[in-house]
């Protein structure tokens, strides 16, 4: 019988290592510390209540990390993070913790469920289909140097802290403004033309939200590089098909991976 302990009673050790041996095969490296898994919970604002480890006789054998919050009158919960030890698969725990999460959320009046999964897991896919996830829209990371550039455009960043994303619904909950990060106005001619959540680590600008229009986007690159010492840029799960995505791409920033996002209503 299986047995869903809260990550908050696993001890470090045991959910550090379901996490990383149910990710060793993953697309994506996401091998974790002690310390950046618990990292990752305090920084996407997840639960340590609600997440959870599951356990068949004393054994480890998946892990599911479980967020929820209030967005525009929509009680939404996220699961940023889900995977079974590779010994274990095919045994239903995957479709187990699914249903349990779905428990949970029930519990807590939640009627939106979201979760991203990158495009070409198609394994991975395929199960949350059949579970009853659908396919919201496309949501793409972008990496790239910005291109050399000989003069300033008139855009300029304001920043602020009067933004609110909470209406909506279709931004992934890892961009979200709870999350602390930098916003900015876009200003150009005294006007504001768009809107920027980024997070400035050296040299590199994470993008979480971009409005602004694509034949801007190329003077906004010029902007970080000259004025704010920005070297490359990384597009964080931005929308597949927007503006936005398309202006970056058109300026020389690449794609490096795409992913659904998929939900769920209850």
């Amino acid at each position: 019988m299986l047995e869903y302990r809260p990550f908050n009673q696993v001890s470090e050790a045991i959910r550090t290592q379901i996490w990383n041996d149910g990710f060793s095969d993953y697309l994506r490296p996401i091998h974790m510390t002690k310390e950046q898994l618990n990292n990752r919970l305090k920084t996407l604002n997840l639960s340590e209540e609600y997440s959870f480890v599951v356990f068949e006789a004393g054994v480890a054998k998946g892990i599911l990390l479980y967020g929820f919050k209030e967005l525009n009158g929509t009680k939404t919960s996220w699961i940023g993070g889900l995977a079974v030890h590779p010994d274990y698969r095919k045994e239903g725990i995957a479709i187990a913790m699914l249903k349990f999460s779905e428990e949970i959320s029930l519990k807590l009046g939640i009627e939106l469920i979201t979760l991203e999964v990158i495009a070409t897991n198609h394994k991975a896919l395929n199960l949350y289909q059949r579970q009853g996830y659908d396919i919201a829209r496309k949501v793409s990371f972008l990496k790239g140097k910005i291109k050399d550039v000989q003069q300033d455009s008139m855009i300029e960043l304001v920043a602020t802290t009067d933004l609110n994303d909470e209406a909506d619904l279709t931004i992934p909950w890892q961009n979200r403004l709870f999350h602390g990060l930098t916003q900015c106005y876009i200003v150009e001619n005294n006007q504001r033309i768009g809107q920027l959540i980024c997070q400035k680590s050296e040299q590199i600008l994470q993008i979480f939200q971009l409005s602004l229009a694509q034949e801007k986007v190329s003077a906004l690159l010029n902007h970080l590089k000259l004025v704010h010492d920005i070297d490359t840029i990384a597009g964080v799960n931005l929308p597949a098909e927007s503006k936005e995505v398309y202006g970056l791409i058109a300026a020389g920033i690449e794609v490096v991976l795409d992913q659904y996002q998929l939900e769920k209503y209850l």
